[in-house]
């Protein structure tokens, strides 16, 4: 028995070889010939390009010279595919990664053979400038991953057959001519974590399928043609954080599901046709960091659930039909630093509880229907730039409280109904380049604090009551370009030495910037001094109905820029100016 048990086992031996050979032939393909058709596949992609250039276009992509042995093939098809630029392989020699970003290509993907790169993982030509569709066939690269193809000039549809690559993760085909529809295909890709779409011309409507995608954490569409409605099955994307849909021709209201996205830090639907209200459930997202709803036909109140998003950083609403008041609540937001809710129907007072936004930066509360005080709350916003609560009908004194705000940059209070005077504690602003009071009832002559304004750029106190004379102070403000004061009941002299320095006694000086000046109606007195003709920069002069006499001097003709001077209602005398003579 021993010798016919040896006789086996001897015989099963000579066949081992050949079966692990046939075994090995099964499981790993023949390397040189696999990277062999790649390359090939390869470089007939690459002949197809545009190569306006003498030089050569992807160098590196050649061919080694092939030999005789098998070993040598291999090894030699091997190391060529590890040394062409752009081009990863992995350890049996088939291309894995194609990187081409940024490589001046220009050309079609019609000549690109999708079906030799079957190990492809990784496909990424952005920035380049290839034109022409998308082919269907891209569907044989069934184990990619990752596709990049932004920042090019592709046009046509995506096609149908994208939703066969299911191990997709990226999908980028941002900032191309793309068109047509969102394939409902796209719903199939459940690995799918990042899908960018934007500034395209895709149309149609977002289809519900997108709410298949289960894994996607960031979905951008924004800047294309999209309309129809925000699908509700949005709301199944429980791991999204980035959504942005802004900047196309969506209607309809916001879906609540919205407040189920759970993991959202960014939601951007601005430049929209959306109407309806903002839905309450908006207050569950308590990652949001970054909200903007503006520029759309959304109605209601903005619900008091804001309150609750204690992760919100930028909130903004304006350019809407937002009626309503302010939600006191919206002083819970301590993390906030943009609030917009310009250009809405917004009435109501301003919450004294915005005073406890201690990170805010910028206040956009202009061209609403708010009325009652300004709170004095606001000068504890010590980070705040720039204040804006123009065009509303806010009444009362401007609080002494807002000379606290040392970062302050602008100030806009114009058209209004506030009165008192200007608070002196205003000149603590140093940081102040745009003041702007006009269209008010303000009384009181302009405090000599506001000459501590260093950076001042522009001063509009116009239509108010404001009466006195011109503080000599105002001649610190060696910045100032626009200096408007008309329609008041300013009285004393005219300044004299409007762009000189020296003695200011009844002047403001050496505002050598100062574009624009117009001190019509009031009550000044005096005359023209000869020394307005040395503003260098002064292009629109109006000191019409005062009661300025005497005659005109021709140096005020030498003021190079002056393109428009209206002294009209005066008490001049003498010929009219021209080409600096009188």
């Amino acid at each position: 028995m021993a010798p016919l048990l040896n006789i086996s086992i001897s015989s099963n031996l000579q066949f081992f070889p050949a079966f692990i050979l046939i075994l090995i032939l099964i499981l790993f393909p023949c390397r040189s010939a696999a990277t062999t058709s790649e390359a090939e596949a390869l470089l007939k992609w690459k002949n197809s390009l545009h190569n306006p250039t003498n030089h050569s276009l992807l160098p590196s992509w050649n061919l080694l010279p092939s030999y005789n042995s098998t070993s040598s093939s291999t090894n030699s098809s091997h190391s060529s595919c590890f040394q062409w630029i752009g081009i990863v392989c992995n350890e049996f020699g088939s291309v894995t990664e194609i990187n081409l970003t940024s490589s001046n290509l220009k050309g079609t993907l019609q000549y690109f053979n999708f079906s030799s790169f079957p190990n492809l993982l990784s496909f990424v030509l952005n920035g380049n400038s290839l034109y022409g569709s998308i082919p269907s066939q891209i569907s044989n690269l069934t184990r990619l991953t990752h596709l990049d193809l932004g920042w090019n000039q592709l046009s046509g549809n995506i096609p149908f057959e994208i939703g066969m690559l299911v191990c997709l993760e990226v999908f980028w085909a941002h900032n191309n001519n793309l068109s047509g529809a969102i394939p409902v295909s796209i719903g199939n890709l459940s690995s799918l974590t990042f899908l960018a779409l934007e500034e395209n011309k895709i149309f149609g409507a977002i289809p519900e399928e997108v709410g298949q995608l289960h894994s996607l954490m960031v979905l951008y569409l924004y800047d294309n043609n999209l309309s129809g409605t925000i699908p509700s099955s949005i709301g199944n994307l429980s791991k999204l954080s980035y959504l942005a849909l802004q900047e196309n021709k969506i209607s309809g209201s916001i879906p609540k599901e919205v407040g189920q996205l759970s993991s959202l830090m960014v939601l951007y639907f601005y430049g929209n046709y959306l109407s309806g209200s903002i839905p309450s459930s908006i207050g569950n997202l308590s990652k949001l960091s970054n909200l903007a709803l503006s520029t759309n036909n959304i109605t209601g109140s903005i619900p008091k659930e804001v309150g609750q998003l204690s992760s919100l950083k930028e909130l903004y609403l304006y350019k809407n039909h937002l009626s309503g008041s302010i939600p006191s609540l919206i002083g819970n937001l301590s993390k906030l630093s943009y609030l917009a809710l310009e250009e809405n129907k917004i009435s109501g007072s301003i919450p004294k509880e915005v005073g406890q936004l201690s990170s805010l930066m910028q206040l956009y509360l202009y061209r609403n229907y708010l009325s009652g005080s300004i709170p004095s709350s606001i000068g504890n916003l010590s980070k705040l730039s720039n204040l804006s609560l123009s065009t509303n009908n806010l009444t009362g004194f401007i609080p002494e409280k807002v000379g606290e705000l040392s970062s302050l940059m602008v100030l806009y209070l114009y058209e209004n109904h506030l009165s008192g005077s200007i608070p002196s504690t205003i000149g603590n602003l140093s940081k102040l380049s745009d003041l702007e009071l006009g269209f008010n009832n303000i009384n009181g002559s302009i405090p000599k604090e506001v000459g501590q304004l260093s950076s001042l750029k522009r001063l509009s106190l116009s239509s108010n009551h404001i009466s006195g004379s011109i503080p000599s102070s105002i001649g610190n403000l060696t910045n100032l370009e626009v200096f408007e004061i008309y329609d008041n009941s300013l009285t004393d002299y005219l300044p004299e030495n409007i762009c000189l320095g020296g003695k200011l006694k009844r002047s403001v000086g050496n505002l050598l910037k100062l574009g624009f000046m117009d001190l019509s109606n009031n009550k000044l007195v005096g005359k023209l001094s000869k020394n307005w003709g040395q503003c260098p920069n002064l292009t629109i002069l109006n000191i019409s109905n005062n009661k300025i006499s005497g005659r005109l001097p021709i140096e005020i003709g030498k003021a190079t820029q002056l393109r428009i001077l209206d002294l009209s209602s005066n008490l001049l005398v003498g010929k009219s100016l021209k080409n600096g003579e009188s």
